[in-house]
């Protein structure tokens, strides 16, 4: 075996041991008894909040939570805010995602190499939409991960306020 072929193998094998532990995780434990109005919350590839009488909101969105604990004010302001960072999380990942691969275009200076004013053109406009495509997709993660602060914090005020003592001001009561 070459020196080329044994450093392959080593790589292939350090991606095929690596790659497990980069997968998301999830919790499969369901609370057997809750108040009749408590929330607690999963984790599959995504926050989920659930009431037992089903799943309330789920993230990065947070649809429904403010609804739900609109009754325990401090409750309803963090939901407001999970809601609110969860769509502007999403906006910007999108957007961030569709210039950072909108960036590449810049590459097509690449036909231009008879010119290089074109080129230049081409390839500062591609850099310029990787830096703002990844400036995008970093502030949509840190709105990710305020919105999951938040709710987190909205069910944790609903459940010491009413939830885990079977009162509630869910949707529909």
């Amino acid at each position: 075996m070459t020196l080329r072929n044994a450093s392959g193998a080593a790589l292939l094998a350090a991606v095929l041991v690596g790659a497990p532990g980069c997968g998301s995780g999830f919790t499969n434990y369901a609370p057997r008894v809750l108040a009749q109005n408590e929330l607690t919350l999963r984790y599959e590839n995504e926050f989920q909040v659930w009431a037992p009488t089903g799943m309330v909101a789920r993230g990065v969105r947070y649809d429904g939570l403010s609804a739900y604990v609109r009754c325990v004010p401090d409750a309803h302001r963090h939901a407001i805010e999970a809601e609110s960072a969860g769509s502007s999380a999403v906006g910007m990942t999108v957007a961030g995602s569709v210039l950072a691969v909108g960036g590449l275009g810049g590459l097509g200076g690449l036909a231009f190499q008879d010119d290089p004013a074109i080129m230049a053109a081409f390839f500062t406009a591609g850099i310029t939409a990787e830096v703002v495509g990844l400036v995008l997709a970093a502030v949509g993660r840190a709105k990710k991960t305020d919105a999951n602060g938040h709710a987190v914090d909205a069910v944790n005020y609903y459940n010491d306020a009413a939830g885990s003592e079977g009162k509630g001001c869910g949707a529909g009561r």
